[in-house]
């Protein structure tokens, strides 16, 4: 369990970052929901080569559980971002 939260928090962070970034270049997006999309998109991405990178480190074959650890933590954020700015009515 102390793995799992880890990883999601790990993840969570990452796509806030990358969701951060999309937004700082595309600031005058028509549509802003789509920076949220292609932050999560990427925080997915990146989280394959870490799961492989992590169970060759620890010795072990790479497991669902903790994958599956970073899609959630990216994704409670994408939602956590979303709601934010959907009550303050930038995505409408």
């Amino acid at each position: 369990m102390k793995e799992f939260v880890q990883r999601a928090v790990i993840f969570a962070i990452l796509n806030a970052v990358i969701i951060g970034t999309c937004f700082l270049f595309n600031r005058h997006a028509e549509m802003p929901d789509y920076n949220i999309i292609y932050g999560t998109l990427a925080s997915l991405l990146l989280s394959i080569p870490y799961e492989i990178h992590a169970a060759r480190k620890g010795q072990r074959r790479p497991s669902v559980e903790t994958f599956g650890a970073s899609i959630f933590g990216a994704f409670v954020m994408a939602a956590v971002i979303f709601l934010i700015l959907f009550i303050a009515g930038v995505i409408v």
